[in-house]
C-alpha cells in the first residue's frame, strides 16, 4: 500500500441542516395538532414527512459514514485508487470505487469560496456527466475533483481534500 487516508469532516453543515429539518418537521406537526379545524391539514403533515425524509438522508449519508481513500499497487505494477465506504465505527466496509490512476484524465482542487471552483462544478452539471461524491462533508469548502475515463464515458469523482493525496494524484496523472 502506498497511501491510506480516512476522510475527516471539516464542517458541520449536514448536522446543522438535519437539526433544522427536524425542528421544521416538528413545528409543522405541532401546528397541525394544535389547530384542529385547519383546512388541508394533510398538506402540512405531508411537508413535515418530506422534511423528516430529508433529515434521515442527511444523517445516513453524512453523519453515519466514513470514507477510506487508498492508493495501492495492483498486480500489473499499476496504481489503483480505492474508495471504501464504512459505517461510523469503521465496520461493514464496502468498496464503492476502484480506478486505475491511468484512467484519470484530470485532477483538480476545487475551492467553492473562489469563483473558478463554483464554475467547475456548474460546468459539470451542465454537461450532465455522471458524478460520484465521496466527500465526508456536505458542501465542503475544498475538495479534489477527478475526471475519469471509464469505458467510453467520462465520470467525475469528488473526494475530500487532503494535501498528500492531492500531491500523489497530481504527480501520477
Amino acid at each position: 500500500m502506498i497511501y491510506e487516508w480516512i476522510a475527516q469532516r471539516t464542517n458541520q453543515n449536514a448536522r446543522k441542516l438535519a437539526v433544522l429539518l427536524l425542528f421544521g418537521a416538528s413545528a409543522l406537526m405541532l401546528f397541525t395538532v394544535l389547530i384542529q379545524g385547519m383546512p388541508f391539514r394533510w398538506v402540512f403533515q405531508l411537508i413535515a414527512v418530506g422534511l423528516l425524509i430529508g433529515m434521515i438522508f442527511l444523517v445516513a449519508r453524512y453523519e453515519s459514514k466514513l470514507y477510506f481513500y487508498r492508493l495501492e499497487r495492483d498486480g500489473d505494477e499499476g496504481i489503483d485508487l480505492t474508495v471504501t465506504e464504512a459505517n461510523a465505527k469503521g465496520r461493514a466496509q464496502v468498496t464503492v470505487c476502484r480506478i486505475a490512476l491511468g484512467q484519470i484524465r484530470d485532477c483538480v482542487s476545487v475551492d467553492i469560496t473562489k469563483a473558478d471552483g463554483k464554475e467547475i462544478l456548474s460546468v459539470l452539471k451542465k454537461e450532465k456527466k455522471k458524478r460520484f461524491d465521496y466527500c465526508a462533508d456536505y458542501r465542503p469548502q475544498k475538495s479534489i475533483l477527478l475526471l475519469v475515463e471509464e469505458g467510453d464515458e467520462e465520470l467525475a469523482i469528488r473526494l475530500s481534500y487532503d494535501d498528500r493525496l492531492f500531491e500523489l494524484l497530481t504527480n501520477d496523472v
